[in-house]
């Protein structure tokens, strides 16, 4: 549901479906899929331009899906990432996200100092 209701652009009640169901994760232990919500939910963040709790919340998902191994998973959070530091215009870090982005993903690797 909060992937509907955000594609619906409904920020505010995707956001409250997601925290439903991270709270069901934490409750579980299910470590995936508290790394999936909390990257959700720094997305909804990132639209609304509520750019610290965007950030919170994707180095939390990183966190997780890195101690996971959660490989392909990181390539979506480093996007996040990257989309989030191009916001703060630190074009540096953005396109160091994009970079390790491109890297999970196998494409075209582009490195900004060299």
């Amino acid at each position: 549901m909060g992937t509907i209701k955000y594609d619906q652009g409904e920020l505010d009640s995707s956001l409250d479906y997601y925290n439903q169901a991270n709270s069901l994760y934490e409750k579980l232990g299910d470590e995936i899929g508290i790394s999936y919500t909390l990257n959700n939910i720094g997305l909804i963040h990132l639209d609304k331009k509520e750019y610290s709790e965007a950030y919170k919340y994707f180095k939390a998902a990183e966190e997780i899906a890195q101690k996971l191994d959660l490989y392909d998973f990181t390539g979506d959070i480093y996007s996040n990432l990257s989309i989030y530091y191009e916001e703060m215009e630190d074009y540096k870090n953005a396109f160091e996200y994009y970079d390790r982005y491109n890297e999970v993903y196998g494409q075209f690797t582009w490195r900004a100092n060299k």
